[in-house]
């Protein structure tokens, strides 16, 4: 039988599975005995009772209480971040990866032993908090998350943002479970909206699709491209509509007999004036 991967930081590596076994329920013993007494009040001693092998041998793989609480940490770490990856499931965008990943996070702390405990049982001590304080674990995961898989560009000041991330989402995560059993509803939901707030100063940037000219909002909300206004054609007299009843009439010259369109006084200055024959004769007078 082949002896499993131990990625934790032990004093001896093991070499039979007998003995890796042994170091995963030293862990187990610790989460439960941690989550009972809390963090300050559990002692090597109770690690080992619980466990049911004897003190040694856990000093045999860790020097003290804190290095195992450390590889605690670092186990639920990796439990959480497979259990994220794990999801095949598709999801549109960032942000419902990041209402996945914390569903998984508070999911934990309910189920998980010790996983609420010990995550933050350290904090005001700084005993648990990671000797590099850019490595945190589960930074780590959600960086891996968000530039893996959501194409985020991996900077320090994500980095930093991060680190601010995981830090709130530890203290307002059991403050929820403080408040109530299962969890405080509504301190979980600000909890990811905070969450959310932060991460979004690094969201990458939207790719704009590529058009040929301005859009415009088609038929049944597709976008279509602009159309050039239509230019009216110039009116020609096969189309001019003429009105049978506003048409000028005609009449006969007595004269030569050709038919005359429009007023038969038309370009006569005196027609239609019963003064203007008299002021004619008028001024044939006076001459």
């Amino acid at each position: 039988m082949t002896v499993p991967d131990t990625p934790y930081r032990v004093r001896r590596t093991p070499t039979q599975y007998r003995a890796s076994r042994q170091i995963e329920r030293i862990l187990d013993a610790a989460a439960r005995v941690v989550a009972t007494k809390g963090y300050a009040a559990t002692t090597t001693a109770d690690i080992a009772k619980a466990a049911t092998v004897s003190i040694g041998s856990v000093y045999r793989y860790f020097p003290d209480k804190t290095a195992v609480m450390r590889a605690v940490v670092e186990r639920n770490t990796r439990r959480f971040q497979d259990r994220v990856l794990a999801d095949r499931t598709p999801v549109r965008g960032w942000r419902a990866g990041l209402d996945r990943a914390y569903a998984v996070y508070v999911d934990m702390c309910r189920t998980e032993d010790g996983f609420r405990a010990i995550s933050g049982a350290g904090l005001a001590a700084g005993e648990l908090e990671p000797q590099d304080d850019a490595k945190d674990p589960l930074a780590e995961a959600f960086a891996t998350l968000l530039v893996r898989h959501f194409a985020f560009t991996d900077t320090p000041a994500l980095r930093t943002t991060l680190l601010q991330c995981v830090t709130l989402a530890d203290v307002l995560t059991r403050l929820a479970f403080r408040l109530a059993r299962t969890g405080h509803q509504d301190t979980l939901e600000r909890t990811r909206g905070i969450i959310e707030q932060l991460l979004a100063a690094h969201e990458p940037a939207a790719r704009e699709p590529a058009v040929d000219g301005p859009a415009v909002d088609g038929p049944a909300g597709h976008e279509t491209a602009a159309q050039e206004p239509a230019v009216p054609e110039p009116a020609t007299e096969d189309r001019v509509a003429v009105d049978p009843v506003a048409a000028e009439p005609t009449t006969v010259d007595p004269a030569t007999g050709d038919l005359t369109a429009g007023d038969p006084t038309a370009g006569d200055p005196t027609a239609g004036d019963p003064t203007a024959g008299d002021s004619a004769e008028r001024e044939s007078a006076a001459c």
